[in-house]
């Protein structure tokens, strides 16, 4: 009985290890069969996903590059406002400064045109008095009953500037000459310009 129960125990060991082994052998059969379709799997899966995340962004990509574009729009058509006006304010200074040279220019040639105008004054009124000297000093030269004959022909207004210019002798001499009423109007008209002389002294 012994005996039997030891030769019972002998074969099951080995046939435990054989048993053991073949289920191993079938696990790594297993595994490597499996373990590709499981990459596959796992492959296929995230390809998958990264379509769905794609799908999911392009609208959104899409509406972003939208809005960048109307953006860089809306930059570009303030860029040309701003360029617009600061054009507009330069050609405003340019005319500006032209009206304003044209404005100095204009000044300078009535500056130099009052100067030529005084000065055209003062020669003509230096020639008129030079002239008027002339002739006081004719009639000064002149005989009195001649100078007289001359001043007959004048005006009183124009008689009495001339004998207001001469020597008090030589007026007196020709203003005996004259008439009596010419005389008399050209005395109260060297009075009234002697009295507005005294006035402005």
């Amino acid at each position: 009985m012994a005996r039997g129960t030891l030769s019972m125990r002998s074969l099951t060991r080995p046939l435990m290890v054989v048993a053991i082994m073949l289920v191993g052998s079938a696990a790594i059969r297993f595994s490597e069969g499996i373990g590709p379709v499981m990459a596959d799997a796992t492959r296929g899966a995230m390809d998958s996903g990264a379509a769905a995340i794609r799908a999911a962004t392009e609208p959104e990509l899409d509406l972003l590059q939208k809005s960048l574009l109307s953006r860089e729009a809306d930059l570009v058509a303030q860029a040309e406002i701003v360029a617009a006006r600061e054009a507009a304010a330069q050609a405003a200074e340019e005319e500006i400064a032209r009206r304003q040279a044209e404005l100095d220019a204009a000044e300078n040639e009535l500056a130099h045109a009052e100067a030529d105008l005084e000065r055209r004054v003062r020669t003509a009124k230096t020639a008129n008095e030079t002239d008027i000297a002339k002739l006081v000093a004719v009639y000064e030269a002149m005989k009195p009953q001649d100078a007289a004959e001359v001043f007959e022909a004048m005006s009183p207004e124009f008689a009495s500037g001339f004998l207001s210019e001469m020597s008090p002798n030589t007026a007196a001499m020709i203003l005996a000459d004259l008439s009596p009423e010419f005389a008399y109007s050209v005395s109260v008209l060297m009075a009234g310009r002697n009295a507005g002389m005294d006035e402005s002294n």
